[in-house]
Protein backbone atom coordinates (compact mmCIF):
# COMPACT_ATOMS: atom_id res chain seq x y z
CA UNK A 1 0.00 0.00 0.00
CA UNK A 2 2.79 2.45 0.85
CA UNK A 3 4.56 1.59 -2.40
CA UNK A 4 1.35 2.43 -4.32
CA UNK A 5 0.88 5.71 -2.46
CA UNK A 6 4.55 6.74 -2.41
CA UNK A 7 6.40 5.22 -5.40
CA UNK A 8 9.84 6.19 -4.02
CA UNK A 9 9.14 4.35 -0.74
CA UNK A 10 11.59 1.50 -0.18
CA UNK A 11 10.19 -1.50 1.66
CA UNK A 12 12.58 -2.41 4.51
CA UNK A 13 14.08 -5.90 4.57
CA UNK A 14 13.52 -6.26 8.34
CA UNK A 15 11.12 -5.28 11.11
CA UNK A 16 13.49 -2.91 12.91
CA UNK A 17 11.60 0.28 13.83
CA UNK A 18 14.50 2.15 15.48
CA UNK A 19 14.57 4.65 12.59
CA UNK A 20 10.97 5.58 13.36
CA UNK A 21 11.99 6.47 16.90
CA UNK A 22 15.20 8.31 15.99
CA UNK A 23 14.18 10.10 12.80
CA UNK A 24 10.40 10.44 13.05
CA UNK A 25 9.91 10.58 16.86
CA UNK A 26 7.27 7.86 16.72
CA UNK A 27 6.40 5.85 19.83
CA UNK A 28 4.46 2.61 19.53
CA UNK A 29 2.71 1.38 22.67
CA UNK A 30 1.41 -2.17 22.83
CA UNK A 31 -1.36 -2.32 25.40
CA UNK A 32 -1.39 -6.14 25.55
CA UNK A 33 2.24 -7.07 26.05
CA UNK A 34 1.90 -10.86 26.28
CA UNK A 35 -0.51 -13.60 25.25
CA UNK A 36 -0.84 -17.32 25.87
CA UNK A 37 0.41 -19.30 22.91
CA UNK A 38 -2.35 -19.66 20.31
CA UNK A 39 -4.83 -17.54 22.29
CA UNK A 40 -4.97 -13.97 21.04
CA UNK A 41 -6.08 -11.36 23.59
CA UNK A 42 -5.64 -13.86 26.44
CA UNK A 43 -3.72 -11.33 28.52
CA UNK A 44 -5.34 -8.19 27.23
CA UNK A 45 -5.69 -5.70 30.03
CA UNK A 46 -6.30 -2.03 29.64
CA UNK A 47 -3.34 0.11 30.56
CA UNK A 48 -3.66 2.10 33.73
CA UNK A 49 -4.88 5.49 32.51
CA UNK A 50 -2.63 7.31 34.99
CA UNK A 51 0.45 5.47 33.68
CA UNK A 52 -0.45 6.27 30.09
CA UNK A 53 -0.92 9.96 30.96
CA UNK A 54 2.51 10.04 32.64
CA UNK A 55 4.12 8.48 29.57
CA UNK A 56 2.49 11.08 27.32
CA UNK A 57 3.45 13.95 29.63
CA UNK A 58 7.11 12.93 29.39
CA UNK A 59 7.26 12.80 25.63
Amino acid sequence: ELKNEIPEYEIPDNGNLIRWVKDENILLLNTALTVKSGKSNSHQKKWDEELLLKICENL
